[in-house]
């Protein structure tokens, strides 16, 4: 969900007269609660919605996932018509975005098709500044589905799981720097059998 001016958008799947499933993203008053709107998108899944403050009158982020592609859109909300602009990726599935302190870039995080931990960093306009793969040492399997942004240092803290070369499970903790590199990557994982993380 994002609130922006007064307005509150909630992402879901509206099911239409015909029977079908439509990935749609559902316009609110915040302070009513009252429907003022329901957009349909054109794509399988929607991953995120990010409030971008930082542009002119009501605007948004929507991130889209199709079976071969992913999608962010970046929407204005003019006169309960939503328009947006899309850059669609072929080569990665992103499914977790992340506005960063300031509200001028964030970063998306997902998968290539080679299932390595693929990650871009745009601005709120959408312009794209850099899209990287990567490859856990040791490590296969890896899922980032935490995101943060940390005030003291340049770039965001990730969390997520992963399998080690034994096949057990891993709890994954790294950082991934503005510039697009990870670091200080952690494992943890239970001691013996009777250990709960």
């Amino acid at each position: 969900m994002a609130l922006l001016n007064g307005n509150l958008f909630a992402t879901g799947t509206a099911h239409e007269n015909s029977g079908a499933s439509v990935a749609s993203v559902f316009h609110f008053n915040q302070s009513s609660g009252t429907s003022l709107g329901k957009y349909s998108l054109p794509w399988n899944e929607t991953t995120a919605v990010l409030p971008l403050s930082n542009r002119p009158g009501t605007s948004l982020m929507l991130q889209g996932l199709n079976d071969k592609n992913s999608t962010l859109a970046f929407c204005s909300l003019k006169n309960y018509e939503l328009n947006c602009d899309t850059k669609t990726f072929t080569d990665v599935q992103l499914d977790r975005s992340l506005l960063l302190p300031g509200g001028v870039y964030m970063v998306s995080t997902g998968h290539d098709f080679q299932s390595h931990v693929a990650a871009t960093v745009h601005d709120t306009q959408g312009n794209l500044f850099w899209k990287y793969s990567y490859q856990f040492p040791s490590l296969t399997q890896v899922a980032l589905t935490a995101l943060d942004a940390t005030t003291k240092y340049s770039g965001i803290a990730t969390a997520g799981s992963a399998l080690d070369s034994n096949k057990k499970i891993q709890i994954l903790v790294s950082f991934l720097q503005n510039y697009g590199s990870f670091s200080k990557a952690i494992t943890l994982a239970p001691k013996d059998t009777s250990t709960t993380i």
